[in-house]
């Protein structure tokens, strides 16, 4: 996977872009639309689970350009962790999450590259699905909601007006979700370093004046 974004951003890059393509001061919303991989800091969860440290991650934003400098979005991330008991795979943990964030850029080559960094608190939700063989004799399940917060930062490369591709690292923050193992409650850290390619398409088009 981590190939195919990389083949995906070189061939956006080559491409040439237009005259007009860069950074604008104007008021405009846009939609983002990334996928990438996931790092944990730690296999070992909590409550005697493990889980897998990397796996895919989907992830969409909406958001609004106020001017040149400052942005604001809501960031929604979804992935899955495969988690083992004992050594061995019971099932995958799934987490999704909804960040409302502050996103300020600064603009360079003339608006055509855009360096940026991102901050937010929102909420997350967690559940366990797709029990497998080893799991069926082990009482684990359930789902909870917590509070996430997000830092990252990314780099972006207008490739048309209304266009932009782009990098981003972002470091999810969750550490009070919970899940049922043989009968009692247990708090997870689920921590997660989220690494994203991806394309930004703003609206309305804006032309040079």
């Amino acid at each position: 996977m981590a190939p195919t974004i990389a083949l995906l951003l070189l061939g956006l890059l080559v491409v040439a872009p237009s005259a007009d393509a860069h950074d604008t001061d104007d008021l405009r919303g846009y939609l983002n639309v990334r996928l990438g991989i996931t790092a944990a800091s730690d296999t070992d969860v909590g409550g005697g689970l493990g889980a897998t440290p990397n796996e895919q991650v989907l992830g969409v934003s909406l958001g609004v350009n106020f001017n040149r400098y400052l942005s604001l979005e809501l960031a929604g991330d979804g992935w899955e962790r495969n988690m083992r008991f004992g050594g061995r795979t019971i099932g995958e943990f799934a987490m999704y999450t909804g960040v409302p964030m502050v996103r300020g850029r600064y603009p360079l080559l003339d608006g055509r590259l855009t360096p940026y960094a991102v901050a937010g608190l929102g909420v997350g939700y967690t559940e366990f699905n797709d029990r497998k063989q080893p799991g069926f004799g082990v009482d684990v399940g359930g789902t909870s909601w917590g509070v996430v917060g997000a830092l990252g930062a990314g780099l972006e490369y207008f490739v048309a007006n209304n266009i932009a591709i782009g990098i981003e690292t972002k470091y999810v923050i969750s550490r009070d979700q919970e899940v049922r193992v043989n009968g009692r409650q247990q708090s997870l850290d689920l921590d997660t370093l989220l690494t994203t390619g991806g394309i930004r398409l703003f609206f309305p088009e804006v032309r040079n004046r």
